[in-house]
């Protein structure tokens, strides 16, 4: 936390960046201009910082990065030699070019609006380098990071880099928000570059550096790194906190590392760490994940000794594992303590409802987050309630079936075994059949849904993440979908690429809500700045249209109008590929039973109903 603060009128212009003010016309509009004029030009001559390129697709298909389109020419998109400095009339044709391009990007993702947020950002970096204020960049660089702009954090960075003198060096305040922009922005190379650049600085980090480091590359599934990184903290005598171990098991959760889990237990044990709530919950649910029921009860059971709660997602987590694995009491154990305390939560809402001036005084960002909260404990209550219906149907007093993930319904492939294709055969009873095809599944409540209904054809859901895989394949047998449903923890790009059959054309490809919920600082900055996929891309775009049968369909639902811009945009250049219907790419009206989803319940939840649904056919 930083000790002192700009002045109170260099403050409000950098937390006030996307703010949808009115640019008054005449001299004002005039000198705005000509400052974020001036600022690129600033920033473009500046000595640039040799960050590697920004990558147009990540191996993670529902992984997000900025949302607004990369920043022009006088951004840092790095470069690894610096080009001689040009003339002035090659200066003045240079910026020329530049402007275009911005008004271009701004109008085509975002028009106006956008385009008035990226001056204001140009002016605010540019205000920053004339004044030479530390305190100044350091809070613009936040902002940029809170706000998922990777591109305009890198920015303000360079230009900081480029007034540095004696008085004016970035810190270890600096190099903690740009690499917190990376790893929010999902850029774990760019957070790596960031730390190195830190260190050619002589700038010490310390351990807020560090966790945001472990952050980038842990979400990405990079936990040997992660390793390493905390090695070398440890070594530099800088004591990892229980956040950063939080960052490393949350990070083995999502990905199924089992043995990044115990290790990160041993760590914090070794470093008289004590492990909070968030810690028993991250291990419970990467162990039900990973197939350690065992591992699993002695962690809940030790969060009960500690006198901590365990979250109703753990023991969702530890009922769906006990069911398919076979243990009928230890799954009536943890569904009882989800639903039972549900009568006392809805009592004790009743009487904190009452306090509406107090919640309207709430920020937009703990709205957010209890929003979500609210959404995930009625989530786990719904997952308990579809186990405890399993474990109805089985006869009482008979032994429940045992499943072991991953099976033949269940495969990591294959990116994470190395198996160059999936096996429909062993996947489905009746590979025949037609097969459909959802990239980025999530939990499953769609896919699990069509499988249901559809048992005419098959259905392969891909997911990147280990633990949201094994809730996909653990849903399927709950609800005794195993016969034409398949789960593939894999890249979405990759299954694509080379994960299926040549022989093998789907009859459709679905891709639903891409786009992650809104952060708590997100959701402040508006849906102009808020994370977008970047998974409708020209490649993928191409690969879709390659494994579709020739009467194939491609269909896309998003809640972003951004979005839904950026998609009709890389239709429009992947010209030949897909037709649609009526006179858009997209139309506004979802079909009645076309399914609901985790996101989609989610978004309800919020009161956000705008949907496009694009359904594109092979040309």
């Amino acid at each position: 936390t930083m000790t002192e603060e700009p002045p109170a009128k260099q403050r409000r212009l950098a937390v006030k960046l996307s703010a949808s003010a009115e640019v008054n016309e005449g001299s004002r509009t005039t000198r705005k201009t000509a400052a974020a004029t001036q600022v690129q030009s600033d920033v473009a001559s500046a000595p640039r910082a040799q960050a590697p390129a920004l990558r147009t697709e990540r191996k993670n298909p529902t992984a997000r990065t900025d949302s607004a389109p990369l920043a022009p020419a006088s951004a840092p998109r790095a470069r690894v030699q610096r080009a001689p400095a040009p003339s002035a009339d090659g200066e003045e044709e240079r910026t020329t070019h530049k402007k275009a391009k911005v008004a271009r990007d701004a109008d085509e993702c975002g028009g106006d609006e956008e385009r008035a947020a990226r001056e204001r950002a140009y002016t605010a970096i540019g205000s920053a380098t004339k004044r030479r204020d530390l305190i100044w960049f350091n809070q613009l660089i936040a902002e940029f990071a809170q706000r998922r702009q990777l591109h305009l954090a890198l920015m303000a960075y360079d230009a900081l880099r480029g007034a540095a003198a004696d008085d004016l060096r970035p810190s270890e305040f600096t190099f903690a928000s740009l690499i917190n922009a990376c790893a929010r922005c999902y850029e774990p190379e760019q957070a790596l570059w960031a730390f190195e650049e830190m260190r050619k600085q002589n700038v010490a980090p310390n351990e807020v550096v560090y966790t945001a480091l472990l952050k980038a590359v842990c979400q990405a599934g990079m936990l040997e790194k992660a390793a390493e990184l905390l090695a070398a903290m440890c070594a530099e005598g800088l004591e990892p906190n229980l956040r950063t171990f939080n960052t490393i098991l949350r990070g083995a959760l999502k990905h199924g590392c089992k043995q990044a889990i115990e290790d990160t237990l041993v760590g914090m044990k070794k470093r008289e760490v004590n492990p909070d709530a968030s810690t028993y919950e991250y291990v419970v649910r990467g162990l039900c994940a990973c197939g350690d029921l065992a591992g699993a009860k002695r962690a809940a059971t030790q969060c009960e000794d500690d006198g901590l709660l365990l979250s109703s997602t753990a023991n969702a987590a530890l009922a769906t594992e006990a069911a398919t694995a076979g243990f009928r009491n230890e799954a009536f154990a943890a569904i009882d303590r989800v639903l039972k305390p549900q009568k006392q939560q809805q009592q004790q809402k009743k009487t904190t409802a009452t306090d509406v001036k107090a919640q309207n005084e709430q920020s937009t960002s703990r709205k957010s987050l209890a929003l979500f909260s609210r959404h995930q404990d009625k989530a786990a209550r719904k997952q308990c309630t579809l186990v405890r219906e399993y474990l109805t149907r089985a006869a009482k007093g008979a032994s429940l079936p045992r499943y072991v993930f991953p099976d033949e319904c269940g495969m990591l492939a294959p990116t994470l075994q190395g198996t160059p294709t999936v096996d429909l055969h062993r996947a489905f009873s009746n590979p025949l059949q037609p097969l459909f095809i959802e990239l980025g599944s999530g939990a499953g409540d769609w896919i699990v849904q069509r499988a249901k209904k559809d048992q005419s054809a098959n259905w392969l859901a891909v997911e990147i993440l280990r633990e949201r895989a094994h809730q996909i394949w653990s849903k399927g047998v709950l609800c005794s979908v195993r016969a034409n449903l398949a789960v593939a923890a894999a890249d979405a790009l990759a299954l694509l690429r080379s994960g299926l059959p040549n022989t093998v054309r789907a009859t459709g490809v679905f891709v639903n809500f891409p786009e992650p919920p809104p952060s708590a600082t997100s959701a402040e900055a508006g849906e102009a700045n808020s994370a977008c996929s970047t998974l409708v891309s020209a490649d993928f775009l191409r690969l879709a249209h390659a494994v579709l049968a020739r009467s194939g369909t491609l269909t896309i639902l998003t809640d972003s109008k951004r979005c839904a811009t950026i998609y009709e945009h890389a239709l429009e250049a992947a010209k030949g590929l897909f037709s649609h219907d009526g006179p858009t790419w997209w139309i506004a009206a979802v079909p009645a039973d076309y399914g609901t989803s985790y996101f989609d319940q989610l978004w309800k939840n919020g009161k956000k109903s705008e949907r496009y649904l694009f359904v594109l056919h092979k040309d």
